[in-house]
């Protein structure tokens, strides 16, 4: 029974460790629900019964550690709308991850209430370990990475081996205190030192966690600025391009005026629509979309062209107040990410199709875009996994900075599959 229950209990810490560290989404389906408790359960039966083996003590525990890491990382596998390779990699790491902080809150409940480390029979209070690991993961993900809107899974696998390390050396520690003599032991001086010290490891693997998700953010702000960079450069020469030609046409405008009153006198009807309309789309092609927003305009008009090489239907309708208060790279980061989605995901379908409006209502911006998609999961299919998710965040970044709101919605029929997102920004002029 006893391994039942540590088993149970440590298949919720894996879960919330790969739902709430690593970021992974449930799938929800009652099939794959059950069986990944079934395999949990069948891991737990299993190591029960090695316990009426004629072993030693050594080996029942060895094949319990063995089970218990075999069945419970495939128990996760599926739980998650992620590969069952990738899950399997990530429950394995998490699982060892946790046996050394257990062993380092096992270390922390003997030095503080003298709760026996080891001993010859199974006892729940080695059970206790698991509710201070609990709590430690809880605080790493609320002041790590839930603060700051990062995952495990978007941190390089140095910093994860680093954490790896340091809580080996901490075991490695531990048993070193455990190999004392029992009076040293015993010593209230000593005690107070490796529980200031056993305090101490939890809060450096904090900072570590803390320092990586800092540096994960600034390497993801460098890459949002050099992007950023290269689309205006792109946007700028569109623009460059588009006067060019609407300069160009200007200076014929004489010459064009001068052939349509020929035309018209010579009563040449007929060749005169042919040149009509052959300027009517010389017009429409030149024609830039406006926003009331300079930079804005350049980004959609970039974006108008690219969506009529690949046959999408782009409508962009209302405009930016006149005094508007959202920093410009937050602006560009905000629409450039959501026009780069929607085009992404309408280009994939047969409809082809996205909207945009623009309204400013009560100081509040409001942007409301609704694209044709092939999947209505919400969930990002992109092979690039180091850049997974940044540009979702960013979003999230610049509509939190101004008080504001992002949701995603998925608007399905018969005929066509669309996703909408709804932008509320405050624009109020209020120091940040």
């Amino acid at each position: 029974m006893f391994y039942i229950i540590e088993n149970a209990l440590l298949y919720l810490i894996l879960i919330f460790l790969l739902v709430f560290w690593w970021g992974y989404p449930l799938s929800g389906q009652r099939k794959n629900i059950l069986l990944s408790i079934l395999t949990c359960v069948l891991g737990g039966i299993l190591m029960s019964a090695y316990q009426l083996l004629p072993a030693t003590a050594s080996v029942s525990s060895g094949l319990c550690a063995v089970t218990s890491t075999i069945f419970l990382c495939l128990s996760m596998t599926f739980l998650f709308k992620v590969s069952r390779k990738e899950v399997l990699w990530a429950a394995f790491t998490m699982y060892f991850f946790d046996l050394l902080i257990e062993n380092i809150s096992s270390f922390l409940l003997y030095v503080f209430f003298g709760i026996p480390y080891v001993t010859d029979e199974i006892s729940y209070l080695y059970l206790l370990n698991l509710p201070v690991c609990m709590l430690f993961y809880v605080a790493i993900y609320l002041f790590a990475f839930r603060k700051k809107g990062i995952c495990l899974a978007d941190l390089e696998h140095r910093y994860l081996l680093g954490v790896i390390l340091q809580s080996l050396l901490f075991v490695f520690i531990g048993i070193i205190f455990l190999s004392m003599e029992q009076s040293a032991m015993l010593n209230p001086a000593t005690r107070a030192i490796f529980a200031f010290f056993f305090l101490g490891m939890f809060f450096e693997l904090y900072l570590t966690f803390h320092l990586a998700v800092k540096n994960t953010q600034l390497q993801e702000k460098n890459s949002q600025i050099n992007h950023l960079l290269r689309e205006n450069e792109k946007h700028l020469l569109y623009q460059q391009e588009q006067e060019s030609e609407l300069r160009s046409f200007r200076h014929d405008l004489k010459n064009h005026l001068s052939l349509i009153a020929e035309l018209i006198q010579s009563e040449k009807y007929e060749e005169l629509q042919k040149y009509m309309d052959s300027i009517s789309l010389k017009l429409e092609e030149t024609r830039a979309i406006h926003t009331n927003n300079a930079l804005a305009d350049a980004l959609f008009s970039y974006y108008a062209k690219k969506a009529k090489k690949s046959g999408i239907r782009l409508s962009i309708t209302g405009a930016f107040p006149s005094q508007i208060y959202i920093d410009s790279l937050d602006l560009c980061n905000l629409l450039g990410n959501l026009m780069m989605n929607a085009y992404e995901a309408a280009e994939k379908t047969t409809t082809k199709e996205i909207t945009l409006t623009i309204k400013d209502e009560n100081q509040l911006l409001c942007i409301t875009e609704i694209n044709s998609t092939a999947d209505t999961s919400l969930i990002s299919k992109k092979r690039d996994s180091k850049n997974h998710g940044i540009g979702i965040r960013t979003m999230h970044s610049v509509v939190n900075k101004y008080n504001g709101t992002l949701k995603y919605s998925t608007l399905s029929n018969a005929d066509n599959n669309q996703v909408m997102v709804q932008i509320t920004l405050e624009n109020t002029n209020h120091p940040r």
